[in-house]
């Protein structure tokens, strides 16, 4: 029966020094420096761009919300514009009516039905600018 040899000794140069956590960022950067060459410059030059990603993405982001609130101001001017002529028609509309029964005409039925018309339109309208 022979006895078995005992293991060899580890190499020196496969013997890891330190747990990768356990170094310093220079020994760290040294390292990859060594594994991938100008891997520092490469991950720095990969940060920048990300941070001036971010900044670019922020600032389309301040454009849009800006661009929003103009629009939204627009909207408010042309439904306050719309509701006012709508409003002159309505009261154009009850002139005309009185008008005409002043005089002794007959075209009630007609301006009852232009007031109605202009009626539905105004709360049709309305109901349309709630749903966006």
């Amino acid at each position: 029966m022979t006895i078995p040899e005992p293991p060899p000794e580890p190499d020196a140069r496969t013997t890891p020094t330190a747990h990768w956590r356990e170094l310093s960022p220079a020994e760290q950067a040294e390292t990859w420096s060594r594994i991938l060459p100008d891997a520092p410059e490469r991950i720095l030059k990969m940060v920048e761009e990300d941070l001036a990603q971010q900044a670019r993405l922020a600032e389309e982001q301040i454009k849009d919300a800006a661009h929003r609130r103009h629009m939204e101001k627009l909207n408010l001017y042309l439904h306050a514009a719309g509701m006012a002529v709508g409003s002159g028609f309505l009261v154009a509309l009850l002139f005309l009516a009185k008008y005409a029964v002043d005089h002794g005409g007959t075209a009630v039925p007609g301006v009852v039905a232009g007031v109605t018309a202009v009626l539905a339109a105004l709360v049709t309208g309305s109901r349309t600018h709630k749903n966006r």
